[in-house]
């Protein structure tokens, strides 16, 4: 668990205690924990293809309601708190003994957000991780037999078809183009800066769909050619809610409702955090993280 000494937070994983000065020493101890353990790769290569998409299904689903909570806590910073005493600690993943990470942040007060924040934004990361890891042993398996179901046609429910499609159509980013190779992932609930260079447009992917970003006297956010939208000064929601500064097309349904947060700063300079399901994608050399 986590207790409190003069010198900063200490945390007990196993026999060893942990000391940490800051939240931000706390996310970046962390970050090792948000990939897939190599002893888990021989369980998965080893599955079933049902079994391999029920965990996916099970994975987006429970990164969805970190997803949503993430955002909620702009405007609610607490409810992160709130949502981690409520979360059956049987439900949190066993790798790396995040279950023990969870029961230490959850013994803290509210004076201790930003550790809570950064196990949450971390463990999504981890779930991200974990998910795309499945995704392409299961791919693998798929264009090894030429693109066919693991069932024969005659056994094959509807719904199977139907959650193939959903999981992949949606979530796979068009990675054959050349183009989008060139994109990468934005750390889900980390914040990025950028500052634009006038009348010089920044490409950025929500899923697989494209969109820009300039600074033309103003900050604007490019839905198409013709189709712009200025941002606000301080931050502005982007995805297919009605209630976004930047509504997105309702048609995308791989765009999240709440999307994107762009924090904007004067004339040129913004902040990109990502809420998303499905990602945020910008050229890497903006991917310079700045913190949580």
């Amino acid at each position: 668990m986590f207790t409190k000494k003069s010198n900063g937070l200490t945390i007990t994983v196993g026999e060893e205690d942990l000391v940490f000065s800051s939240p931000k020493e706390f996310e970046f101890a962390l970050l090792g924990r948000t990939g897939l353990p190599a002893s888990n790769f021989a369980r998965l290569s080893e599955s079933t293809e049902t079994a391999l998409l029920k965990e996916i299904d099970g994975i987006r689903q429970t990164e969805q309601r970190f997803v949503d909570v993430l955002s909620q806590s702009m405007e609610d910073p607490a409810v992160i708190s709130r949502f981690m005493k409520n979360l059956d600690i049987s439900s949190v993943s066993q790798d790396y003994e995040w279950r023990t990470v969870f029961g230490a942040v959850n013994a803290l007060d509210d004076n201790h957000l930003q550790y809570k924040k950064a196990a949450h934004i971390k463990y999504m990361q981890y779930l991200t991780n974990r998910q795309e890891v499945i995704k392409r042993i299961y791919t693998s398996r798929v264009q090894a037999r030429g693109g066919l179901m693991e069932k024969s046609a005659d056994n094959k429910r509807p719904e199977d078809e139907f959650k193939e499609t959903a999981i992949f159509d949606l979530t796979t980013l068009a990675g054959t183009d050349k183009k989008d190779a060139e994109f990468s992932r934005l750390p889900k609930g980390e914040t990025i800066e950028i500052t634009l260079e006038p009348n010089e447009p920044v490409e950025v992917m929500l899923a697989k769909h494209r969109f820009s970003l300039i600074a033309d006297g103003e900050i604007q956010f490019i839905r198409k050619a013709g189709d712009r939208c200025r941002l606000h000064p301080g931050k502005n929601i982007v995805g297919r809610d009605s209630s976004n500064d930047v509504i997105i097309d309702e048609n995308l349904r791989d765009v999240s409702r709440k999307h994107l947060i762009i924090e904007t700063e004067g004339n040129n300079l913004i902040r990109l955090t990502d809420i998303s399901s499905m990602g945020t994608f910008v050229p890497p050399e903006y991917l310079d993280i700045t913190g949580i």
